[in-house]
């Protein structure tokens, strides 16, 4: 009888790794069939996204001056194929994300990263005048993560310049140094603020807390920043810049851990 139940016991486990085997095997398939899908969004789709931009932009041209209508519906095709860029931008992150290890990550350069992010905003807003401080104790100061955390400053420092209705769009950056090696980076700006009853929502997928008034996004800007902040170990958090009065602009900060690296002579 002990041998019957020894064989059964075998059995059952025998069993146990084949369903585990096959469920693995289809988790697999799985995730190869969305990575699939996620190459065809972003490769394929915005390679046909951009086809119709340029189309788009060339019956611009081409349309008589005065015909004002024309040039409106064209705009605003336009306008929402940049859209639809933002988004297949947005998933190739999330995407990359979800492939990265801790054997991906490499020291960071902070103050690198900052100057990336204002640079590119500087060049997606041209017209606009922006005003942008970076107060930072030092430029040798590194985190740990990969260049995908670009993304969290530039997506927040674009919230910034949108938010904004003033002339001169101030956002300011301010960068120190925790004694328990955490980098706190806060990000200011001056726009129409974040009523409190929504702050606890900001960083949820599909979320949107921008006005009427304002361009409507995909509700992943957010949720991105913050996916990224929590993969390399930090913590985001918002708040009202001036306490009590949510209408004079947000802060956004982000703590992420600071690591050492040794120059090379």
């Amino acid at each position: 009888m002990e041998e019957v139940s020894f064989i059964d016991d075998i059995t059952a486990e025998l069993g146990i790794v084949i369903i585990q085997k096959a469920t693995d095997e289809r988790v697999n398939e799985t995730l190869d069939e969305v990575e699939f899908m996620v190459d065809l969004l972003t490769h394929d789709v915005s390679s046909q996204s951009m086809i119709i931009w340029s189309c788009l932009e060339e019956i611009n041209s081409m349309l008589d001056p005065q015909n004002l209508d024309g040039e409106i519906f064209t705009q605003t095709a336009i306008q929402a194929l940049t859209r639809v860029q933002t988004i297949i931008d947005q998933v190739r992150v999330l995407s990359s994300l979800k492939r990265l290890g801790r054997t991906d990550y490499t020291p960071i350069d902070l103050g690198g990263v900052l100057n990336r992010a204002i640079k590119s905003v500087n060049s997606m807003f041209p017209e606009d005048n922006l005003d942008i401080e970076v107060s930072i104790s030092s430029y040798n100061i590194f985190v740990n993560g990969t260049t995908i955390i670009d993304n969290c400053f530039m997506n927040l420092l674009q919230n910034a310049v949108i938010a904004d209705n003033h002339s001169v769009k101030k956002i300011r950056i301010n960068v120190t140094e925790t004694v328990s090696d955490v980098i706190k980076i806060e990000v200011e700006d001056h726009g129409e603020g974040i009523p409190d009853e929504l702050k606890p929502r900001v960083f949820q997928r599909l979320f949107r807390a921008r006005s009427k008034e304002k361009p409507q996004g995909s509700g992943l800007g957010l949720f991105i920043v913050r996916t990224i902040i929590e993969k390399f170990e930090g913590k985001i958090r918002v708040e009202n810049r001036v306490k009590n009065d949510y209408t004079q602009g947000t802060r956004f900060i982000i703590e992420l851990p600071r690591i050492e690296v040794t120059p090379i002579d």
